[in-house]
């Protein structure tokens, strides 16, 4: 609610309306040169056979850019090479990009290694 409400059931509350409470708190500030940190919301792989996967998640930190190799780590264990794997698309709301910055909430396409774990950093 942008206004006064027009209905008699809300004419005992006289505080800010929720737009008002909303649009007072400044925008977070977003890391972009901490270490990329994604939360992972749902993941699958592409193929049945293979090693591509996608994952959809939220970037907290970071970025990450198409072509860049990226590691999933699930409790930060010993890694090896072949836990790398190629960032090979970007998509936010059904559209292609080259780069994801904090607060994007969109899908990662993978390639490379047959690792598959939670957290990707």
């Amino acid at each position: 609610m942008k206004g006064e409400s027009q209905f008699p059931i809300s004419q005992w509350y006289q505080g800010p309306t929720l737009w008002e409470v909303l649009t007072a708190h400044p925008e977070p500030t977003r890391n972009i040169a901490a270490p990329l940190r994604m939360t992972i919301i749902k993941h699958f792989k592409k193929h049945q056979q293979g090693n591509e996967i996608i994952v959809m998640g939220c970037i907290l930190t970071g970025r990450v850019n198409v072509g860049d190799e990226v590691i999933f780590v699930p409790n930060f264990k010993n890694l090896e090479q072949d836990d790398h794997m190629t960032v090979v698309s970007i998509e936010k709301d059904h559209q292609s990009l080259q780069r994801a910055i904090p607060g994007d909430l969109g899908k990662c396409e993978c390639s490379g290694a047959v690792v598959w774990c939670a957290v990707m950093v």
